[in-house]
């Protein structure tokens, strides 16, 4: 009977489930006491057992049961930490990876950004211009270009204009080119070697102007804000800057001004 004292002193000791919440090392030594009691309890195993010690054997059941579970829930802690290790492992390489990549990124840096230079070609007020203003710039000559290759297909295209209405707006179109060969021609010429003026009659080919017919059927969404006069204006003033250029192309480069030299280069 005294053995069955002892064991029972033995079985009530301070252990609880929710123990094991606490850090790993506490699980540890509740394990440990857990093993030593068990330990005491082997050694009773001989013992004859009454029928009222039936109870305490069943608390014993459970107790052993916790103990189990608290085990299985190490084991998952464990592994999960194991996880977490290996992974931060694989995240400090490729933190290492990407600083060395940085240094060298950074040790290999231009002293400045690249700077598209200016073309030689462009006039002296440009040369201090933005480069973004530049580009705006050639946007806007792209468009201008668009435009004419636009109203020169429009003019080679063959169109249902009728005759009346389309001889009309020519003879419109050479009023206005003959009033601007006037003027140019009005200006004094330079003289040549044997004294006479320079004669400027050459074949240039020029661009034809756009039809009320040919404006209707140009869609709204690429017309825009676009009108007939707005086009065959610009049409008009093309075709002067291309007989000036035809004339300073064939006139000669000794006798021109610096200004005529900036347009025949």
């Amino acid at each position: 009977m005294n053995s069955n004292e002892e064991s029972r002193e033995n079985f009530d000791f301070p252990f609880s489930p929710e123990d094991f919440t606490n850090p790993f090392q506490n699980l540890v030594l509740d394990l440990s006491n857990q093993l030593q009691s068990l330990d005491t309890w082997l050694k009773c195993r001989q013992l004859n057992v009454n029928p009222s010690d039936l109870d305490d054997l069943s608390k014993v059941e459970v107790r052993l049961s916790a103990m189990e579970a608290c085990v299985s829930k190490m084991d998952n802690l464990t592994s999960n930490e194991e996880k977490a290790l290996k992974f931060m492992e694989r995240m400090l390489k490729q933190c290492e990876l990407q600083n060395e990549r940085l240094c060298e990124i950074e040790k290999n840096l231009p002293k400045h950004l690249p700077y598209v230079p200016i073309k030689n070609n462009t006039p002296k007020n440009q040369e201090n211009i933005h480069p973004n203003i530049m580009a705006g710039m050639s946007t806007t000559t792209t468009a201008t270009a668009t435009m004419t290759t636009m109203t020169n297909a429009m003019a080679s295209a063959p169109s249902s204009v009728p005759s009346s209405s389309r001889g009309r707006e020519e003879n419109l179109y050479e009023k206005k080119a003959n009033n601007g060969n006037r003027r140019s021609s009005s200006r004094p010429g330079k003289r040549d070697k044997s004294g006479a003026h320079a004669t400027t009659s050459l074949a240039v080919s020029q661009l034809q102007p756009v039809s009320m017919e040919e404006m209707s059927t140009i869609p709204k969404y690429m017309r825009g804000r676009l009108t007939q006069e707005r086009i065959n204006d610009c049409i008009a003033k093309i075709n002067l800057e291309i007989i000036k250029k035809y004339q300073i192309l064939h006139g000669n480069s000794d006798k021109m001004s610096s200004h005529e030299m900036e347009l025949y280069a």
